[in-house]
């Protein structure tokens, strides 16, 4: 057991490592400082499960805290200067085409990721503040493994919701109103699948609309073998 937990605490630390070093981008004593600490605090940890006195559930309940202490006490607003290094931002694409850009998460990093909605969030909510309507904001791409390691890290000006089916990130702005918008348009969207593999791009497709504040209507295993189904959905 006090080897399952180390090689969790090691895989942790290694994420928050990991964090500090694309968040301060060279701030080495800082760095030096929060690792010797937490190799500590993994030190302290295993004494007390081989010991006898500590749980392991305990121990993974410290693990989960203290990895989440110290991703949050080595992040910081990302710069724009920092983000202009591996991205480009079109905060304007909605007031051109109607639809904002969506982050494209494969191949990102967790810290790249938050960093990007959490500028685009920002954008979003100083037009909110100026009476302007709030625009979706997504990631796609994002698998369970990439969701557990941007979970770690904090995002500034707003709250993430992950949907798991179609590994989606969505952003709610912290500007946002307490009540949702009314939709764009009183006319549905069908969204519908031949078969129940198909469901993860459908719900990309109905979590994209819904974002956009179009209403979706769903009807799902409906192939060419169960036409039928339609006239029960």
């Amino acid at each position: 057991m006090a080897s399952y937990i180390k090689n969790a605490l090691h895989h942790s630390l290694s994420i928050t490592r990991r964090t500090a070093h694309h968040s301060l981008l060279g701030n080495k004593l800082f760095l030096s400082t929060t690792t010797t600490a937490s190799s500590s605090s993994l030190s302290n940890i295993l004494q007390q499960v081989q010991n006898g006195t500590l749980s392991a559930t305990d121990a993974e309940s410290l693990l989960k805290t203290s990895a989440s202490t110290s991703v949050a006490s080595t992040s910081s607003a990302p710069s724009s200067h920092q983000i202009e290094s591996f991205a480009n931002i079109d905060h304007d694409r909605s007031h051109r085409t109607g639809f904002p850009e969506a982050v494209f998460s494969a191949g990102k990093t967790a810290e790249q990721i938050v960093s990007i909605l959490d500028s685009m969030t920002e954008k979003v909510n100083a037009r909110i503040d100026a009476g302007e309507d709030a625009t979706a904001i997504m990631a796609t791409r994002v698998d369970a493994e990439l969701y557990n390691a941007i979970s770690l890290l904090p995002l500034l000006n707003g709250k993430l919701t992950y949907h798991p089916l179609a590994r989606l990130l969505t952003v709610t702005p912290s500007s946002s109103p307490p009540h949702p918008p009314p939709h764009v348009t009183p006319r549905h969207t069908a969204i519908l699948t031949a078969g129940t593999t198909d469901l993860p791009v459908a719900e990309e497709a109905a979590l994209t609309l819904t974002a956009s504040r179009v209403p979706v209507t769903r009807m799902y295993d409906v192939g060419v073998a169960g036409l039928h189904r339609i006239l029960n959905a």
